[in-house]
């Protein structure tokens, strides 16, 4: 396939096209013209002999596409959107490439700078690597690239200037090398994170790079604390498969996977003992983990709307399930509780309305407010021996509870603990425990209520009330309204 330059009849713009096709399209005007007079008419208006006409390398890698004097690219003027700056390029000068609609670029190892606006506005650009040998990225060079997914900096760059790399929202991370010691302002302004392993300084916070910091040790997609890997700090939320953690990881640490929403799975591996506090929040994609026995505890929202999570194993390893963690999680199905555990936290299982039965381990001794709430799905609770209190909210909205057994182990059920429990009819509960204000709006509720009204008791709970003037019930100190 040969590429030849030719002139557009009507616009007189220039295009490169594929000499063996019939007719082509003007890349400026949109006119249809016929390739062969076309070139024809370039030819005449040139004085460009037929025979000796010129081939235009695609790829943009002939040295006519480029103005470039004393080794600095001053501008491209090819007509290819992938290019390759030619190996004598020593700089790449200010707006060498501002607003051109280009969709690849190499930079060869002879370049050591890049101009200011060198490539302001390519938003074409989806991944670029900058060479070791370039020491300075000037000021808004890759400003507004909206279609950059993936940057590579090099190890030779030691300065980027103001506002290099604002506005590439594409961007969800870019990782800093250890060379640089000088950053301009907002130099990444709408970035989502920076990722720097060299020492903290003023110049690296957030509100001078209008980005994120993440202090650590970057490899591939995930960042770690340090080069030991013990403790992941944070994922690219660009990952669209699944990860496999490495087995130094001893600590997922909080936010490690939050917002990886094409995250498919994940490998835990046994040196992990915690997951961190909104570890995998939003991770909509993950459909299943199995947590390894060496994990002590699920930190705060660590699955926070993991929609489409269907299943969990909690091994017996863990003591602890933090406030929030698998709130919203709406595939889950059933969840097994292993004897281990001791504390659930509050809101742990809130809006999991595909959960249908949930067995609570021994070890439990409170059940925390709001624990399970609006599981719209769930149709039987087992309650053990050892609860002693049932926190407020717990099983609020739980439409499908028809049933409940509490056990004489409960002392207290606090306010709304079992309130819009639409279908709840039986409750195998101590008498000195039924308590309107628990048990609001549901069927079971309403006969004792009406009851009490009727019997001049404490509506609440059927206390009697006493006082001369105003009177109090003896049993909850309600005051009485009627």
């Amino acid at each position: 396939m040969a590429y030849v330059q030719v002139k557009c009849p009507k616009c007189g713009g220039f295009s490169a096209v594929d000499e063996t096709h019939n007719s082509a399209v003007c890349q400026f005007c949109n006119t249809s013209f016929i390739v062969k007079k076309t070139i024809n008419n370039f030819n005449i208006t040139n004085n460009v002999n037929v025979v000796t006409v010129s081939v235009v390398n695609i790829t943009g890698n002939s040295d006519s596409n480029y103005e470039i004097v004393d080794g600095v690219l001053k501008k491209y003027t090819g007509v290819s959107t992938k290019v390759i700056i030619p190996d004598n390029v020593k700089a790449i000068g200010a707006e060498a490439f501002k607003d051109l609609k280009i969709t690849d670029v190499t930079i060869p190892d002879s370049v050591t700078s890049i101009g200011d606006e060198a490539f302001w506005g390519c938003t074409g650009l989806t991944n670029i690597t900058i060479p070791d040998s370039v020491t300075s990225i000037g000021d808004y060079a890759f400003c507004d690239c909206s279609g950059l997914t993936s940057i590579i900096i090099g190890n030779g760059v030691t300065s980027i200037g103001e506002r290099a790399f604002s506005m590439c929202t594409g961007l969800t991370s870019v990782t800093i090398p250890d060379s640089v010691t000088g950053i301009g302002f907002e130099a990444f302004l709408n970035v989502l994170n920076v990722v720097y392993s060299g020492k903290m300084s003023d110049s690296m916070s957030a509100a001078k790079l209008g980005a994120k910091v993440i202090n650590g040790y970057a490899d591939g997609k995930l960042v770690f604390a340090d080069s030991s890997k013990k403790i992941l700090k944070k994922a690219n939320r660009n990952i669209s498969d699944s990860v496999i953690i490495p087995n130094s990881v001893t600590n997922i640490g909080d936010y490690a996977f939050e917002g990886c929403e094409s995250l498919t799975g994940v490998t835990i591996p046994d040196s992990v003992i915690h997951i961190g506090d909104y570890a995998f929040e939003g991770c909509k994609s993950l459909t299943s983990v199995t947590i390894p026995d060496s994990v002590t505890s699920i930190g705060h929202s660590a699955f926070w709307g993991c929609t489409g999570l269907t299943s969990v194993t909690i091994p017996d390893s863990v003591t602890s399930i933090g406030h929030s963690a698998f709130w919203g999680c709406t595939g889950l199905t059933s969840v097994t509780i292993p004897d281990s555990v001791t504390i659930i936290g509050e809101y742990a299982f809130n809006g999991c309305t595909g959960l249908t039965s949930v067995t609570i381990p021994d070890s439990v001794t409170s059940i925390g407010g709001y624990v399970f709430c609006d599981c719209t799905g769930l149709t039987r609770i087992v309650i053990p021996d050892s609860v002693t209190s049932i926190g407020h909210s717990a099983f609020w909205g739980c439409t499908g509870l028809t049933s409940v057994t509490i056990p004489d182990s409960v002392t207290s059920i606090d306010e709304y603990a079992f309130s819009y429990c639409e279908k709840l009819k039986n409750v195998k509960v101590r008498q000195s425990l039924i308590d309107y204000s628990s048990f609001y709006e549901t069927p079971f509720i309403k006969p004792f209520h009406e009851d009490w009204k009727r019997k001049g008791l404490c509506e609440y709970c059927g206390g009697e009330f006493k006082g001369l003037f105003t009177k109090k019930c003896s049993k909850c100190g309600r005051k009485k309204k009627y």
